[in-house]
């Protein structure tokens, strides 16, 4: 049997993180976040072209970003981007991107990613995919990438490991998303538990199996014509049945509820760019530990741990400042503590509320 391998690039969400610089109409995974000028999803990308042929790459997004889409991946053809008419979580999306990739070749592989992931070590990264699909064509498991965490965050999903199968390699005992400081503290602490990359590795029939035995109702959405899938017919029959799918994450849909799945240990300097700080950790920084997206120029005077994200090319001062964000676009000046991300984004989910000035 061919069993070559696709990869499912998910790459629809709104990802309003950075909000004033990210928007619903430009999404983080758009903004030029690296150190050469790339997106995180031309990052993703290239990083998936060297699991698998590129013509076996497939973008699941919004219709809303199909400019942005085909102007960052040239490469791609028509065919390979897959548009949602409306948003319906990564369980409905990646239930979709199975039955277009089984319309190619039923007996693939498959490799699933987030277009949020940072992966320094790519040959590590290489090496870590291809022992795990190694091990699923001799095993078929769904595998999920774990990693070792490096400090408390209550930002990320959790894998706690189970039965040891081989060489980093374990039974995944429980899930648990975005738990509480004090039990993320405990977690870190056991040594048990990885955090959730959301990366997997399985068969195609894996995952479909999964989802038909644990999303019914939204298989049988899917599959109640499989003949639309790879021809003309196949946006038309989308847009009709997306609004009947419910909105629900792969974890709480399939991985949560699965007899039995494991976990890699993957050290593969993985970072999800979920906010502010994890962008901080991520950039180059000065003597002072300052750092700055953007093109303008920051000058800093005795401060530190500071950043700076700015889309206007005009200098900006930070004199006897810590810990400190400054995020300056056209639409929005916001100064605030580092940490204070959630109060951001409750004045992003309310702005539309408020009449002037916010003290």
């Amino acid at each position: 049997m061919n069993k070559e391998t696709y990869c499912i690039l998910m790459a629809g969400g709104a990802a309003l993180d950075f909000w004033p610089i990210s928007t619903e109409d430009r999404p983080k995974q758009f903004l030029k976040i690296n150190y050469e000028g790339k997106s995180l999803l031309r990052v993703n990308f290239e990083i998936l072209s060297k699991i698998c042929k590129i013509s076996n790459i497939f973008v699941v997004s919004n219709k809303k970003y199909l400019t942005y889409i085909t102007e960052i991946l040239p490469e791609l053809s028509p065919h390979q981007i897959l548009l949602e008419p409306i948003r319906r979580n990564t369980a409905t999306c990646i239930c979709y991107a199975s039955f277009r990739i089984q319309a190619i070749n039923p007996n693939a592989n498959i490799l699933i990613s987030s277009s949020d992931n940072l992966i320094v070590d790519f040959d590590k990264f290489n090496k870590t995919i291809d022992d795990s699909l190694r091990f699923i064509e001799k095993e078929d498991e769904l595998v999920c990438l774990g990693i070792k965490p490096d400090r408390v965050d209550t930002k990320f999903g959790y894998i706690q490991k189970s039965s040891h199968i081989q060489t980093n390699i374990f039974e995944v005992k429980t899930f648990t998303e975005k738990p509480e400081a004090e039990l993320a503290k405990i977690f870190v602490e056991s040594e048990e538990f990885l955090w959730n990359s959301g990366l997997i590795v399985c068969s195609l029939n894996k995952i479909q199996k999964a989802l038909r035995t644990h999303l019914p109702e939204l298989f049988s959405i899917f599959e109640s014509d499989i003949s639309v899938y790879n021809t003309d017919m196949e946006q038309d029959f989308i847009d009709r049945v997306y609004p009947e799918c419910h909105n629900i994450s792969i974890e709480s849909g399939i991985l949560e509820k699965m007899d039995r799945i494991l976990v890699i240990e993957a050290q593969i300097g993985w970072t999800d760019i979920e906010n502010w700080n994890s962008l901080y950790n991520y950039l180059k920084k000065d003597k002072d530990y300052n750092a700055k997206w953007g093109n303008s120029d920051v000058y800093y005077s005795n401060s530190k741990n500071c950043l700076v994200l700015s889309e206007n090319n005009k200098p900006i001062i930070i004199k006897d400042m810590q810990n400190t964000v400054v995020l300056d676009t056209d639409n929005a000046l916001v100064i605030c503590n580092r940490n204070s991300s959630s109060f951001v984004k409750e004045i992003r989910k309310t702005k539309n509320k408020m009449e002037s000035n916010i003290y």
